[in-house]
């Protein structure tokens, strides 16, 4: 089913701290088993819309599996079909205008949440929406008074004071993103991604508050990990690998064997203080978590070379010319070693 609001922003926060290469779990998930149980269902809800024509939600229910399964032209259909049956239904017309924006329709997008904002001008979710989607598309100018309209609905929402944050900081107005982002936690103090945020601009200025914030999201949800992630990768710059161990274990205390980049960060900081086989041995970890860690790869060729072990060293290296980001190291690293 189509993400409900603000999905693009809210989530998408650490990419510059995890690992981001090769085939996601996402794409390796899609296959024909999904498919076949998609077809499934559409056959079991189009029997259901024959037996209850009248049922707007079975037109949008099925309008969610479309949508799944990429058929966007039938999404559309059937988002449209609910809104025409039942004006109550504010949620089709957000559901509509992310199937135009996923189908690469941004125009359509756009007037469809401006058509919704105007026919529900106090549901503070469609215009935060149309906001968020209109910095998306870089109508800056646009976004700014829309979201100025969502603060007069409801000047108590973080999440209205996060996009206006993220809006200047799209035209570079750091000064104001970095005000809308503490008006967003004055708002509600275990708001993360305005934490995150806040985190990340001020680890840009090397500033010590950045720790902090990434603390305050960590006492916000002692399981969100991306925050462990963004301390721990502060005291590793400064070379505070020790302290940044501790950080990356209680990550996998908690998570077990699921977060793969805190292997890595792990690993990375005993090979920053030598200690190789410690090094060897989370780089390991990562690689069988996920085979397609580039960078687990070239550094265990590191390692490797370390331990003296040129064997291991070249064809931990020659993995690591399987991917994107490690090719070019990794080439290099082998013709070092003929």
């Amino acid at each position: 089913m189509p993400s409900k609001s603000i999905t693009f922003f809210l989530f998408v926060l650490v990419c510059s701290l995890m690992y981001c290469g090769g085939p996601s779990a996402e794409v390796a998930e899609k296959g024909e088993v999904p498919t076949v149980i998609g077809l499934t269902s559409l056959q079991k809800i189009d029997r259901e819309i024959e037996a209850n024509p009248d049922k707007s939600e079975l037109y949008e229910k099925r309008g969610d599996l479309y949508f799944e399964l990429e058929g966007f032209d039938e999404a559309i259909v059937d988002y449209k079909k609910v809104i025409a049956m039942d004006t109550s239904r504010v949620e089709a017309h957000l559901k509509l205008a992310e199937t135009y924006l996923e189908y690469d329709n941004s125009r359509l997008a756009v007037l469809t949440l401006e058509a919704a904002s105007y026919k529900y001008p106090s549901n503070i979710k469609v215009v935060q929406t149309l906001g968020e989607y209109q910095i998306i598309l870089k109508q800056n100018n646009e976004a700014n008074i829309t979201l100025q309209r969502a603060a007069r609905i409801n000047r108590f929402d973080p999440v209205t004071y996060y996009l206006m944050g993220i809006n200047f900081e799209d035209i570079e107005d750091e000064e104001k993103a970095i005000r809308s982002f503490k008006v967003a936690v004055d708002k509600d103090a275990d708001f993360i991604p305005a934490l995150m945020r806040l985190g990340f601009i001020y680890e840009a200025k090397e500033d010590s508050r950045a720790v902090q914030y990434f603390d305050s999201a960590i006492a916000a949800d002692p399981d969100y990990y991306s925050a462990y992630l963004a301390k721990g990768n502060i005291l590793g710059s400064q070379g505070k690998f020790n302290e940044a161990i501790k950080v990356f274990k209680q990550i996998t205390s908690k998570s077990g064997e699921q977060q793969p980049s805190a292997f890595y960060n792990i690993g990375l900081a005993y090979f920053q203080l030598d200690s190789l086989e410690q090094s060897k041995k989370h780089l390991e970890i990562t690689k069988t978590l996920d085979p397609t860690f580039g960078l687990a790869h070239y550094y265990l060729g590191q390692v490797a070379e370390g331990l003296e072990d040129i064997a291991a060293a070249k064809s931990h290296y020659q993995q690591a010319t399987s991917f994107d980001n490690t090719r070019k190291r990794a080439e290099q690293a082998l013709e070092a070693l003929k």
